[in-house]
């Protein structure tokens, strides 16, 4: 989902602070190569905030977590 809205947001340019955003969380290793911008754009703009203090990026999202991302989406668009 994260990649899905970075790509239709654009693909933006990211900068060395942004991207380094991504290593504060612990398991920013399993985030594959080609959705790193993704996850480290969507965490500077505040669309998520990862789960129990990770960003959980193979497992599935709840209902709840996807109504969440998309509406945080909606307001950056605003």
């Amino acid at each position: 989902l994260v990649t899905m809205l970075y790509r239709y947001a654009g693909s933006p340019a990211m900068n060395v602070p942004e991207l380094g955003l991504i290593g504060n969380y612990p398991d920013s290793a399993a985030v594959s190569a080609w959705a790193q911008n993704a996850f480290a754009w969507a965490i500077s703009q505040g669309i998520i905030e990862g789960r129990d203090g990770k960003l959980a990026a193979g497992d599935s999202i709840t209902r709840a977590e996807a109504a969440t991302i998309l509406a945080r989406f909606h307001l950056l668009t605003k």
